[in-house]
């Protein structure tokens, strides 16, 4: 029987074994292990440290103790003499004339403790090395706080901004906790920690660890030169529970050992009816259950082997469940007996325990580089080593680096500007409102579940970040790598949660979905300011990001034109933007999106048949163009849409499927060879990301080429209810997310067909410069840092063919492929932290791009969108169709209305010309000067002679006596050397300017 028993084990093992193998070939490999033990750690950063040298670190040093008869670990901070003296005073304190009063001011640095770790002509970076004890409840600095001196401006920026209280760049003050000024440092903690991480387990318990707490008391942390102008900081942060000295689990042996150690103390209590050992041991043994392979019962046989495998074989002494006060007494009894954490680590490792009360440990090595223009700071996420029951989800670096408090005394105005659409302009100092801006880069991924927006959210095209410290210097914050998985982040000073203003970038590690189970609802980490830890659905995939961001630093007081020029000069230097700004006579660009085919149902003999109707067909667009150009229209670019492969619920779209509702093909031959002799730009549309149909003919293959969430579901997207709010989950047109995998090859094949079919060289390419989607399908993992590697290999293909390129929107990522942008933001979110929108997108491209917001006549209204192109530098948009508008009756096609051409055919002609007008002799000049004007609403009164001394008096001439109130809404704008300069009026009244000018109301002023 015995016999009969073992081989039906052994097939079972055997059935189980095939299985796991089996399973292993289709899953994702992932290659962190469960608990990272010390030992792994150790190698870990042993290879991180590789042939650099290393300046600063814990060093371990074992001594015997013979009294314990053990060996006793201690850790000794070390650094390295050449960088272990600190500046000192005289380099940190300096003293400044002004020129003007020749009154002198004390300026502290703030560095007196640091050392100086690398330097080059424009900027040093200090460092401090002196692994002093840190008092988490106080305000300070601590071990490996930095600073970057800029030379050339003698500016100062702190990574932690509490470092040095007295100083003049690094003090910025806790909140209160209490009326006597307690300083609240578990609000300060988080925010000047160099880095903090967001983390969850299978169980969905949220972990949060910040670099203060979790990593600095310990002194986890190793810093090592890698070169001259490069230091790579090795963090290793988050819970250790083995330094609470409560084990879950102890050998017979070693329970023996501490019995033993226990018996042996006899000193006497403090009641003096006993020894300390003595009582120590009672409360050892009430809180630790003895159990043997023999009595251990079957009911808690599973539960048991699963935290304790080796339970099976050897007995164990097992922690019961215990509560504050007990967990502390266990603690009291290991510390009498001489028991250590680091003896607790290899207990847990000999018994190869598995359960909860492990460590939860991440290991992060940031790199600090030192350029001539500024700071780099690099984390390659293949470097992080973390444990795989713990999936990070989020890495905040560098909250506080540059932040700062305003106050009433400085001289200039502090503020912030985000990227926020177009971009938002942030006071400082928080007093529109002390909410936090954050958004993700490149706007959310329709991959996840779609979340409900009260609010109209505008993208974040591009990833920077500026604040402005006036005469303390400014910095801009630039993502270079990893943008695809970043949040931006700005924050208001404000004296209750966020003392000093500040901008940083949060970098996602690995995405999270959130599963609530009603109606298809959820948040995603797509999204922003997601706070709920309920339904968390983490990826399982291992990130192969690496962010990289650069810090720019200047003298301060600069205006956000000043930044704009900054930037713009950084994408030059790229080669992100042509060195060349666009030719000069260049016109005003006209961008027409024409509406191509829809599917809509029509009555057949009775019966409701799914048709395809032509809305402007090759002759018909061929019509429109022909009276543009007649009535005088400029650089015409068309746009045409659903055009092929089925209109507007498309196929896939990998070769160019002429549609007989819209033509012959000599037509379409026709009406190319007429719009290339009119020099009238031609971009039929192809969009690779979204499928509409699947059809048994055409080369989409939906159960490998679809993308996949989370979860595993196929990712679409659905229509809304406006009403209601909900997603509508069904339909025979729901829009399937296609895998950015097959993007490069759908942009490969497409253009080979498009070469054959029209072969003009220009395309519009859907909504790859607008959306960025990831894909969760097991086996085929891509997350959105590799869905923008497809986007740029799609582009590319096109681009080194010399194709002519329009996209949508405007990710920052198809500026260096694109020669036209259309519906690129020129506002904001509007949300209550910012004071309005500027056109800083718009600062930085014009003269590079040609570029146009969304259609003039979707917007609200035709005067306002004139004064935008005029203040943003836009080409004029319009979105037309050839039939008329009761098409779309009894249809879902909410976005289409009032499309006909002819209903807006001669204003969008007379809007055009006024805008070109003004706009043509400056298309290849950038905008110099954007800012808020002084303007005033007046109030006429009557006719009078002033008298000599009179405000405003002119000898013999009558002047009229008036009052003036201060409003808002002008703008003032130059492009080039004032070539161009404009007033432009927002208000629905004139307004009057300092020198008396008048701006007339929903109007401009052109200062000649």
């Amino acid at each position: 029987m015995k016999r009969i028993i073992s081989l039906i084990l052994a097939a079972v093992l055997m059935f189980s074994t095939v299985s796991v193998l089996a399973s292993c070939g289709t899953a994702e490999k992932d290659t962190a292990p469960e608990y990272v033990s010390e030992e792994m750690r150790e190698e870990h950063i042993k290879m991180l440290v590789g042939d650099g040298q290393v300046i600063a670190e814990n060093v371990k040093t074992v001594t015997y103790d013979e009294e314990l008869e053990m060996e006793i670990v201690n850790e000794v901070w070390t650094v390295d003499p050449d960088y272990a003296t600190a500046v000192g005073k005289t380099v940190s304190n300096i003293s400044v004339v002004d020129e003007t009063t020749g009154t002198t001011s004390n300026i502290k640095l703030g560095i007196t403790k640091m050392s100086l770790i690398m330097e080059n002509d424009y900027y040093a970076l200090y460092m401090d090395l002196q692994g002093a004890d840190v008092d988490l409840a106080a305000q300070g600095g601590g071990t490996t706080d930095f600073a970057v001196l800029d030379k050339t401006t003698g500016h100062v920026f702190h990574s932690n901004s509490n470092y040095e209280a007295n100083s003049t760049y690094a003090n910025v003050k806790a909140p209160s906790k209490d009326v006597k000024g307690t300083p609240d440092m578990k609000v300060m903690n988080p925010i000047v920690s160099a880095l903090a991480i967001e983390a969850y387990d299978v169980s969905n318990k949220r972990y949060e660890f910040n670099f203060r707490e979790h990593c600095l008391a310990d002194l986890r942390l190793k810093v090592v030169k890698m070169s001259d102008n490069q230091i790579r900081i090795i963090y290793t942060l988050g819970n250790d529970p083995d330094k609470d000295l409560v084990p879950p689990v102890l050998t017979e042996e070693t329970y023996a050992w501490i019995v033993e150690r226990l018996t042996a103390n006899t000193d006497l209590n403090d009641d003096g009816d006993g020894t300390r050992g003595e009582d120590a041991l009672k409360d050892l043994k009430s809180n630790y259950k003895y159990v043997t392979p023999e009595n251990l019962e079957l009911e808690d046989r599973e539960r048991l082997i699963k935290n304790y495998p080796l339970l099976d074989v050897i007995p164990m002494y097992i922690c019961r469940v215990l509560n504050t006060r007990q967990k502390q007494i266990v603690k009291e009894a290991m510390q009498l007996a001489g028991f250590t954490a680091d003896m607790l680590k290899k207990e847990m490792e000999a018994v190869e325990y598995s359960g909860p009360e492990r460590a939860v440990m991440f290991t992060i090595p940031v790199d600090l580089t030192l350029t001539d223009d500024g700071l780099t700071v690099n984390v390659d996420s293949t470097l992080i080593q973390a444990p795989s029951k713990q999936k990070m989800y989020k890495i905040s670096l560098y909250r506080a680096l540059g932040s700062v408090t305003p106050t009433s005394k400085m001289a200039g105005t502090p503020y912030i500007i985000t990227p926020d659409g177009s971009g938002a302009y942030m006071p400082a100092d928080g007093y529109v409102t002390t909410s936090v801006y954050t958004d993700r880069v490149y706007g959310g991924d329709l991959t996840f579940q779609e979340t409900k927006e009260d609010t109209k959210m505008m993208q974040i095209v591009s990833p920077y970040l500026i604040l402005d410290r006036a005469e303390l210097g400014g910095l801009m914050v630039l993502l270079e790598d990893g943008k695809a998985q970043a949040f931006a982040t700005a924050r208001p000073s404000n004296s209750t949660n966020n003392p000093g203003a500040s901008v940083n970038f949060d970098l996602v590690y690995s995405e999270r979905d959130y599963r609530t189970y009603t109606g298809g609802q959820g948040n995603t980490s797509s999204g922003p300011m997601d706070n709920s830890s309920a339904g968390v659905v983490l990826s399982k995939e291992q990130q192969v990001a690496n962010f990289q961001i650069k810090y720019l630093f200047n003298e301060g007081g600069l205006s956000y034109a000043d930044y704009a020029k900054i930037y713009r000069d950084y994408l030059i230097e790229e080669e992100i933007l042509p060195a060349e700004p666009v030719e000069k006579g260049s016109k005003t660009p006209f961008y027409a999106e024409i509406i191509g085919a829809i599917n809509k149902n029509e009555s057949v003999a009775g019966m409701p048949v799914d048709a395809t109707k032509a809305l402007t067909s090759y002759t018909e667009l061929k019509e429109i163009v022909e009276k543009l150009v007649d009535a005088g229209v400029g650089n015409i670019n068309v746009r045409y849409m659903y055009w092929a492969n089925d209109g507007f619920y498309n196929t896939i779209n990998n070769t160019p499927d002429l549609m007989s509702e819209m033509g012959s093909k000599s037509e379409l031959t026709d009406l190319v060879s007429y719009l290339e002799s009119e020099g009238v730009g031609f971009f039929p549309s192809a969009d690779f990301l979204y499928v509409y149909k699947d059809k048994a003919t055409d080369a989409l293959n939906y159960t490998n080429d679809a993308a996949r969430r989370l979860d595993m579901r196929v990712a679409r997207v659905y229509q809304r209810n406006l009403a209601t709010g909900m997603t509508s989950q069904g339909g025979d047109y729901t829009q399937t997310i296609l895998s950015p995998g097959l993007i490069p090859s759908l942009a490969e094949s497409y253009k080979k067909g498009l070469d054959s079919i029209i072969g003009n060289k220009q395309i519009s390419l859907g909504t790859i410069g607008k959306d960025l989607n990831s894909n969760y399908k097991v086996g085929n993992i891509l997350n959105r840092t590799q869905a923008l590697d497809a986007h740029i290999a799609a582009l590319e293909t096109f681009a080194n063919d010399d194709y002519e390129i329009l996209v949508t929107t405007g990710n920052d990522y198809t500026w260096k492929y694109a020669d036209h942008i259309v519906n690129l933001p020129i506002g904001s979110s509007e949300f209550l932290s910012s004071t309005g929108a500027i056109p800083f997108i718009q600062m930085v491209l014009h003269g590079y791009l040609e570029y146009a917001a969304e259609p003039f006549n979707i917007s609200a209204d035709y005067e306002t969108h004139l004064l935008k192109c005029l203040e943003t530098g836009s080409g004029v948009h319009f979105r037309w169709m050839y039939d008329d508008n009761s098409v779309f009756d009894n249809t879902t096609f909410n976005d289409f209305y009032s499309l006909n051409y002819n209903d807006s055919f001669d204003r969008a002609v007379e809007l055009y010309k006024e805008v070109a007008s003004i706009l043509d002799d400056v298309t290849s000049e950038p905008i110099t000067l954007h800012e808020s004007a002084d303007a005033y609403l007046v109030y006429d009164g009557e006719i009078t002679v002033l008298e000599e001394g009179d405000e405003g008096y002119v000898e013999g001439e009558e002047t009229p006596s008036y009052h003036r109130i201060g409003t808002n809404g002008v703008y003032h704008v130059i492009y080039g050397d004032g070539d161009l300069d404009l007033y432009i009026n927002y208000n629905s009244y004139d307004v009057e300017l300092e020198d008396r000018s008048i701006v007339p109301a929903l109007g401009y002023l052109e200062v000649k």
